[in-house]
């Protein structure tokens, strides 16, 4: 009987020390675990990254975020593979929205080809669309992208449709565009200069 007791009041006791515990102290201890795994979460490479990424705007002003990309390199390998691709990427941006901006107008055939018989006598380009006329009429007209060249000189090429169009930026001066029908087997590269 006395071990009865004994035991009954070990029980009694402990669950009086359980109930002391208040429920505030388990849900502060929860939030405070909560609170550390988001601090290492914050400082994760990952999402120094993702928070960095989500800067980017597709505009000039992404060259700004080079030098966070540069500071978080280094750090993580797959990180860096992803880095080194932004990097790329908005470098990428920027060199075609220069050309864009750069050859955007009007070009004129060049005096020493023959009118009558150029497959083309001018061409817009506007942003990121060509417009190919032969006198007043419209022959093509296409959204484009930028095909980049290897050749210093060229700043870039298009292919729209059966044209082949390369933008010329040797003298920056005198621009030009420079156009091959890829259909006409016998039809010369017609030269065109930009209008003021």
């Amino acid at each position: 009987m006395k071990k009865l007791i004994i035991i009954t009041l070990i029980v009694c006791f402990s669950c009086q020390k359980k109930r002391t515990i208040d429920p505030c102290v388990e849900i502060e201890k929860k939030y405070d675990s909560i609170l550390s795994s988001n601090e290492t979460f914050k400082n994760d490479p990952i999402y120094k990254f993702y928070s960095i990424l989500e800067k980017e705007t597709g505009k000039s002003t992404d060259s700004l975020l080079i030098q966070d990309y540069r500071d978080l390199a280094g750090k993580d390998s797959l990180i860096n593979l992803y880095v080194w691709d932004r990097i790329h990427s908005i470098n990428q941006n920027i060199t075609t929205n220069n050309v864009y901006e750069l050859f955007k107008g009007t070009f004129l055939l060049k005096p020493n080809h023959n009118k009558k018989y150029a497959q083309a006598t001018k061409i817009i380009v506007d942003r990121d669309s060509v417009y190919i006329y032969k006198y007043d009429k419209l022959i093509i007209s296409d959204k484009f992208t930028l095909i980049n060249s290897s050749n210093k000189y060229i700043k870039g090429k298009i292919i729209l449709k059966n044209y082949r169009l390369y933008l010329d930026g040797a003298i920056k001066s005198k621009l030009l565009i420079q156009i091959d029908d890829n259909g006409c087997m016998d039809c010369e590269q017609l030269q065109f200069y930009k209008t003021k």
